[in-house]
């Protein structure tokens, strides 16, 4: 749509358009266009207004045509002509100047027309395309998922906003308010993600949901207990990897070899499936460690499983009871990168499994985070990220010990994965940095970047943390006791 007022001095006419999807676009003025050019959406609704000295001489009045109404009544300086939530087009446009004051050029009945809106303001919002295994809602980088939204009650002429945060980095606004009530999103960055709505009705009240979803790939870890699986439908069920086990100790071989190791593995090969492996460890020692990382690579060359074979990392796992003591934390640590430091050298991926509370208070983050980590935090509710709250840095994510997927019998452990970019393991190339405060003193650690944000611990001078990140001003850190928080860059020396 196009209007002008052509040798009237400083005076203008200013309109705007409402579009199918876009919703109400920018005013322009005297002969620029209010519509997106080739955009193929239909135009329902506008508005017209004069400016300058014209405007204290003349209303304008406008009309318009629509699909299925016809001649709608007579709109006056600057009120909606048209429809709104109808999907009904404007075919033609009237417009007329009448001396100020001036009567009406017919019926002012009914120039707009929307949907009689009742009840309270509620909305609802969910995905569609994603994943979703034991109620964690997940996506592949780099695939599309659509973020629907619906409202009802309220004012009506909903527009809507759509934002995505990144748990421990930044939000971003992935499109502005519009009519648009869907929008395709492309994330090409693994985390886990808090995605939001916010829909304003036509008073400008508004109001936001959200849901949680990570971004990454969707694993199962097994072992002998699940029995025999049908890998084929695993794979077609949406599993994209797993983690299967391929024994425990270090005594004997035929005895401590999983029963279903061989099987497994040549059924994920068959199906195309990606997987590593995993050792569970019954060591107290750093010698039963090493024991055990040889007994484990006996197992492999046994039967014929190579490092080319194997897409994902050797995890050692960690979690016998005797190991559950903070007095045990210093062998843990040595344990671990023992094991670790072997596996790497027999040119496999190292990894260590444990729980949240394993890694946070039985071993020594900082000393093993060269390695891929593989956290454990089940939840009830997957998709809540208070577990994620001041926790470390981690590459899978074990959700769920009573996942169900189709192919195997019973329940089973659901992962997700946040990289296909795996350490091997043989330096830390993460960014150390000393805190620098006076003795005595301390440094607060915050929940986000901010001096408003809560404080979730405390530093002290020449502790040495790990840098993650960088945003204005602020470093995300990880102790060495694997609390994260934010850090003023003012008291941290990089070194």
């Amino acid at each position: 749509m196009k209007a002008g007022a052509q040798s009237l001095g400083n005076s203008s006419v200013k309109y705007r358009t409402y579009l199918q999807t876009y919703g109400w676009q920018s005013w322009v003025s005297n002969g620029a266009s209010s519509a997106k050019a080739g955009s193929g959406k239909r135009m329902e609704a506008i508005e017209i207004s004069l400016t300058g000295d014209i405007s204290s001489q003349y209303d304008i009045y406008y009309r318009s045509y629509v699909t299925g109404y016809g001649w709608l009544g007579w709109a006056c300086n600057g009120a909606t002509s048209g429809t709104t939530d109808y999907a009904k087009p404007i075919e033609a446009v009237q417009a007329v100047l009448v001396k100020k004051g001036g009567a009406a050029p017919g019926s002012t009945n009914n120039a707009y027309l929307k949907p009689e809106v009742t009840g309270p303001f509620e909305i609802s919002f969910s995905p569609s395309g994603a994943s979703n295994f034991g109620g964690l809602v997940s996506i592949e980088p780099d695939h599309d998922v659509i973020l629907v939204a619906s409202a009802k009650g309220g004012a009506g002429g909903y527009q809507y906003r759509y934002r995505a945060e990144l748990i421990g980095g930044s939000i971003q606004t992935l499109k502005d308010y519009s009519g648009s009530s869907s929008y395709t999103w492309r994330p090409n960055t693994p985390g886990r993600y808090k995605m939001y709505v916010d829909v304003k009705d036509s008073t400008g009240t508004v109001k936001t949901a959200m849901f949680q979803m990570s971004v990454g790939l969707s694993g199962i870890d097994v072992s002998e207990h699940q029995g025999t699986i049908d890998w084929k439908k695993v794979k077609a069920a949406g599993i994209d990897y797993a983690m299967i086990r391929a024994g425990f100790g270090w005594e004997e071989i035929d005895d401590q070899t999983d029963a279903s190791l061989v099987q497994n593995v040549t059924g994920a090969k068959q199906a195309g499936l990606p997987f590593g492996l995993y050792h569970y460890s019954y060591a107290d020692t750093v010698e039963e460690a090493k024991k055990e990382a040889e007994f484990l690579l006996d197992i492999l060359e046994a039967n014929n499983i190579a490092p080319s074979d194997l897409s994902y990392p050797i995890a050692f796992d960690i979690e016998e009871p005797d190991r559950l003591n903070v007095s045990q934390r210093r062998v843990n640590t040595d344990m671990v990168n023992a094991f670790c430091e072997i596996i790497r050298d027999a040119g496999y991926l190292p990894m260590v499994y444990a729980s949240k509370t394993v890694i946070q208070d039985y071993l020594y983050y900082d000393e093993i985070s060269a390695n891929n980590i593989w956290m454990a935090a089940w939840t009830s509710t997957p998709n809540d990220t208070e577990i994620f709250d001041n926790c470390f840095p981690v590459d899978m994510w074990q959700y769920s010990e009573s996942g169900t997927v189709d192919g195997i019998n019973g329940r089973v452990d659901l992962n997700i994965c946040y990289t296909t970019v795996f350490r091997d393991g043989s330096a830390d190339t993460t960014q150390k940095g000393k805190v620098v405060v006076d003795a005595g003193s301390s440094l607060n650690v915050r929940k986000a970047p901010s001096v408003n944000a809560d404080v979730v611990g405390s530093l002290y001078k020449d502790d040495i943390v790990t840098i993650i990140s960088e945003t204005s001003g602020w470093y995300q850190i990880v102790t060495s006791t694997g609390v994260s928080g934010y850090v003023s860059a003012e008291y941290i020396q990089k070194i």
